[in-house]
């Protein structure tokens, strides 16, 4: 009993690794690609509408971990789904992933259907929309890096009580009653 070794293997951490951005305005769509180069280990893909959106989650199975969508997505495609529509269909499709609506229109009707449609949060394109994304983006950092020191600390904690088990067993065992 004594050769029992307990080890612990963290499970790989979680991170926000992949954003999809759905604008079709090739412009705004390369602009917030570029913006997220500053934070690392981000890999970033655009589309310019939402039907081209689905299909890449459909096809490759990857679920990202945050999507930034326009509500207008009709300047290439006429008569192409809004943001709402799409975004109903993405969050069947892809419930854990964040949806952000990126957007001009500041509208409070259209702001609280995204909201109770399932939209994360609702951004305003501009200078503050961009200081509203990075605190959104740091907080999703910081909630999965103490997501994983919880699950660290709870495994941690069990092979702790695991081992006090363990050595009450062999003591019992080398001093029977």
């Amino acid at each position: 009993m004594s050769g029992i070794k307990l080890t612990f293997t963290p499970t790989a951490p979680r991170r926000l690794g992949t954003i999809f951005v759905v604008d079709d305005n090739p412009i705004e769509r390369s602009m917030l690609m570029d913006y997220f180069e500053k934070y690392p280990g981000i890999e970033v893909k655009g589309f310019p509408n939402g039907d081209d959106c689905l299909k890449e989650i459909i096809l490759s199975s990857i679920s990202p971990d945050m999507i930034l969508m326009d509500y207008f997505l009709d300047s290439e495609v006429a008569n192409s789904k809004d943001g709402l529509e799409i975004l109903v269909k993405l969050k069947e499709i892809s419930p854990n992933s964040a949806i952000i609506m990126h957007t001009s229109v500041d509208n409070t009707r259209i702001i609280e259907l995204a909201k109770k449609k399932g939209a994360y949060d609702y951004i305003v394109k501009g200078m503050e929309g961009f200081k509203k994304l990075d605190v959104i983006i740091e907080k999703e950092f910081m909630l999965n890096f103490l997501m994983n020191c919880i699950v660290i600390l709870k495994s941690t904690f069990c092979l702790m009580e695991l081992k006090n088990y363990m050595d009450i067993k062999v003591k019992c065992l080398k001093n029977p009653l």
